[in-house]
């Protein structure tokens, strides 16, 4: 094979490779989880890094200890954290156990970040994502109280607040946001707390929950003319085959790429651009009715014309057959519960160590109101509430969203750019034109 020969083999070979690449890559753009990416043992571990956050600069500081004891006393369980000192605070604490973990006051939710900061006004717990490709992003999740709160929550991009809110164990038990940011390689989210807001300026009983997702808002989803393109390129180029001098044949070289080139879309799609995620559909919430006389268990259906921000589902969802399961044996029966708020009363001096909420969904295909879609894995939605702090659930504390897990259906974004398959294929056809010269 002559050196001309040989120049186009190995360009042709890196073009077809770059675009295979640039085809099926981009498919696999997966949802970034906050508490389910914590780790205990890296820090910072991939695009996620765990610090205090000086509000003044704004300067971020990486923890040095993992795994310490602050949270070893009765009833605790040893969660893994990261801390600014051994003992102390401000610290981050993850709950990846699938069930709650209760410790002294607070009960931590399944796939939850503890963020307890110091007792610093100007010096925040502080949890950092570094974008690890420029594109549009969407923020998703909820701050809550773990106990008796009262903290003041933020989100900075490039330290710039971007959101904000008092979380209070009293007025203001959650809150969720809702963000898209346009973001450069290296570009920073923070989500911070901060221990002094309101009236209360110290750090005591401050636990504060953080969950949710970063997700790239759209991935690219090859249009069947480019697949079309590089197989048929492929395919053109496996006939126009010729043996040279060297013993290299280029139907040699297409038995690795070929399997090659199959591996890589197949392991970097996944799924055919489908990425697993959940979504909210609203809030079961334990509530006071009449304060000391009736509580009530509220269903929030966030759905359609009750939809807000963060509940973002444009279709009118009922759940129906709804029903409660109240310290772990069968309850009542509650119906089709249509969009809005659905409540049943208890008596305020009825305890209760758990509550679940369960229903079947009216459908399974969700329209956003960004105009894109979520596919839910399954039409059963179940919801379970534990108790924040203590043994028992405490009216106006405790809560859980409704949420399922699916996927965010996406559509198809512009793809990389289609001459590198034409460099691909264009030297071979030139090159292996020639008739073939058989020797008897």
């Amino acid at each position: 094979m002559n050196s001309f020969k040989r120049i186009a083999l190995r360009t042709s070979l890196v073009a077809l490779l770059a675009a295979a690449l640039g085809t099926c890559l981009p498919m696999n753009a997966l949802a970034d989880d906050i508490a389910g990416s914590f780790s205990a043992a890296s820090n910072p571990n991939g695009a996620w890094s765990y610090g205090s956050l000086l509000e003044s600069g704004p300067t971020f500081t990486l923890f040095q200890f993992n795994n310490n004891g602050v949270f070893t006393g009765a009833g605790c369980s040893v969660l893994p954290n990261w801390s600014a000192a051994t003992n102390g605070f401000p610290v981050v604490v993850a709950n990846n156990t699938g069930s709650p973990e209760s410790c002294i006051t607070w009960t931590l939710p399944t796939d939850t970040l503890n963020m307890h900061p110091a007792n610093i006004p100007g010096l925040d717990s502080d949890v950092r994502w570094t974008a690890p490709a420029s594109g549009t992003y969407l923020i998703n999740g909820s701050y809550s109280a773990l106990d008796s709160t009262t903290t003041h929550d933020s989100i900075l991009v490039n330290g710039i607040s971007a959101f904000s809110t008092d979380i209070n164990y009293q007025l203001n038990k959650s809150t969720t946001f809702s963000l898209t940011e346009t973001l450069t390689a290296g570009d920073t989210i923070d989500f911070a707390v901060n221990c002094c807001s309101g009236a209360d300026q110290n750090f005591n009983n401050d636990s504060t929950g953080l969950q949710g997702t970063i997700t790239a808002s759209a991935v690219a989803v090859p249009e069947p003319a480019t697949l079309a393109l590089l197989g048929t390129g492929l395919a053109a180029i496996s006939l126009l085959r010729r043996k040279g001098k060297s013993g290299l044949s280029f139907p040699r070289v297409m038995r690795f790429l070929l399997p090659a080139l199959v591996i890589i879309c197949w392991l970097a799609v996944g799924g055919v651009g489908a990425r697993a995620d959940s979504l909210q559909l609203g809030v079961f919430s334990f509530d006071p009715l009449i304060p000391g006389l009736i509580d009530a268990f509220s269903v929030n259906n966030s759905t359609g014309a009750f939809s807000i921000p963060g509940f973002d589902v444009l279709d009118n969802v009922t759940f129906t057959g709804a029903t409660l399961d109240l310290n772990g044996a069968s309850g009542p029966s509650l119906g089709d519960l249509a969009p809005g708020i659905s409540q049943f009363a208890v008596l305020d001096s009825d305890v209760y160590s758990m509550a679940a909420f369960q229903a079947v969904l009216s459908t399974t295909l969700f329209t956003l109101s960004d105009g894109t879609h979520f596919q839910a894995d399954s039409n059963t939605v179940r919801t379970t509430i534990s108790p924040s702090f203590g043994g028992y659930l405490t009216p106006g504390v405790d809560f859980a969203p409704i949420k399922i897990s699916g996927s965010f259906v996406t559509t198809s974004v512009p793809e990389p750019p289609s001459w590198w398959l034409f460099v691909g294929v264009a030297p071979w056809i030139i090159v292996l034109r020639r008739p073939i010269v058989r020797h008897n």
